[in-house]
């Protein structure tokens, strides 16, 4: 029986209050083939942004709820947020999405070494924030990998802070304007006004962050990247500056969801550049394949959080993923 059919079995089988419980066998039977080669010798990955899009399973939705109210007596609705299932884009999203559970398992034991960059931790500053650290009515596959090492640095801030020694005024009428205040003995920064984690830099440390990367990555002067990049379009220049940082750091492959790399790739597999590119760039899909993990429906690893049993099982079946 494979970890989806196991799955599936004890689904059908488990009182849901018992659920919780089986999820970790069930990611221990898509991982032990991987675990048996990765012993002793993890594989260090490079983590393109895009796989942690795919790793939310679950987001929040305002769901109306029937309560006795306003009285016992009559029936009335109340908003309340539930976790849902998340649909991917595409088949090809789907079928990586399959593969996700046993590689973030293995990642999170050490079998697998997932690792980010400076390019692509820019790259996050264009993303909104809450990717990288999922709400309780979010579920994430990553969960737990959000701060990886990179291999190469991290982007400093650019932006102007606004330095003052007066304490913040909390009690001031209407919207609170965002200041950012230094104390002038302890050097320690101190944040007043409303952020939303949704926003894009809300502290404004990072201003034209988009088109300063985007003009850096151009003039990337290594010649190995040149002329890898020069073969495609300009829309796929970060993706082979992250190729090239992992070969170059001599990394075991480049891990990446983007479906339109990899039809990029293919397309273009008989060239000469890309059979001499010298490192594997990894689907989840290829990936797992190739350490033998077998594919999980992703919706079943939430039922592991301790919220589970009330916010998306009463949502129907989630099998025959």
């Amino acid at each position: 029986m494979n970890a989806n059919s196991l799955s599936e079995w004890l689904l059908a089988k488990t009182p849901t209050k018992n659920v919780p419980r089986w999820v970790d066998l069930v990611l221990q039977r898509s991982t032990w083939k991987a675990r048996r080669k990765l012993m002793g010798k993890p594989w260090v990955l490079l983590v393109d942004n895009d796989i942690f899009h795919l790793a939310l399973t679950h987001v929040p939705k305002e769901i109306d709820v029937v309560v006795p109210w306003p009285s016992p007596e009559s029936q009335g609705t109340v908003p309340m947020v539930h976790r849902v299932r998340r649909q991917w884009p595409s088949s090809e999203h789907q079928s990586f999405a399959r593969y996700l559970p046993g590689l973030a398992q293995l990642a999170c034991e050490g079998f697998l070494d997932f690792r980010v960059s400076y390019e692509l931790l820019s790259e996050r500053i264009n993303f909104t924030k809450n990717l990288w650290g999922p709400f309780r009515w979010e579920f994430s596959l990553m969960g737990g990998l959000e701060k990886l090492e990179s291999v190469n640095g991290v982007p400093l801030p650019h932006g102007p802070l606004v330095a003052n020694s007066d304490p913040p005024d909390f009690e001031s009428p209407g919207e609170p304007e965002l200041r950012v205040f230094e104390d002038p003995e302890t050097r320690e920064l101190t944040v007043s006004g409303v952020v939303s984690v949704g926003d894009r830099d809300p502290f404004g440390l990072y201003p034209n962050n988009a088109e300063i990367q985007n003009s850096r990555m151009k003039h990337y002067g290594e010649s190995g990247f040149t002329k890898l990049a020069g073969i495609f379009l300009d829309e796929n220049i970060k993706d082979f500056r992250h190729i090239w940082v992992a070969k170059k750091y001599e990394m075991d492959g480049f891990l990446s969801a983007d479906v339109k790399l990899h039809r990029k790739l293919k397309a273009h597999q008989g060239h000469r550049k890309v059979r001499d590119l010298g490192i594997p760039v990894y689907s989840p899909e290829t990936l797992g394949r190739a350490l033998g993990v077998e594919p999980v429906n992703p919706y079943v690893c939430e039922l592991g959080c301790e919220d589970s049993v009330f916010s998306s099982l009463n949502q129907g079946p989630i099998t025959n993923f």
